[in-house]
C-alpha cells in the first residue's frame, strides 16, 4: 500500500514539473529571442556595441545621444 501511495505521488510530481517546464517555455520565448549578433563601433568611443542599439547620425553609428550630439558640435 505503501508503495503505491509513493508511486503514485512521484508520478504526479513529475507530471507538474512536466507542466511547469512546459509553461515557462512558451512564456520564455520573449526572453530567450536570439539578438542581432551584428556589433558596429562608436564614432565617438570606439567601442563596440550591438546594431540593434545604434543611433546613426550623417552615416556614423553611436553608442548613445550624447556621443551623437557631442560628435555633431
Amino acid at each position: 500500500m505503501f508503495v503505491r501511495l509513493l508511486l503514485v505521488l512521484l508520478v504526479l510530481i513529475a507530471a507538474f514539473v512536466a507542466v511547469r517546464r512546459v509553461q515557462a517555455a512558451l512564456r520564455g520565448d520573449d526572453r530567450r529571442r536570439v539578438r542581432d549578433a551584428r556589433t558596429v563601433r562608436c564614432a565617438h568611443c570606439d567601442v563596440y556595441f550591438p546594431r540593434d542599439e545604434a543611433i546613426e547620425v550623417d552615416g556614423r553609428t553611436y553608442c548613445s545621444r550624447a556621443h551623437a550630439e557631442r560628435h555633431r558640435a
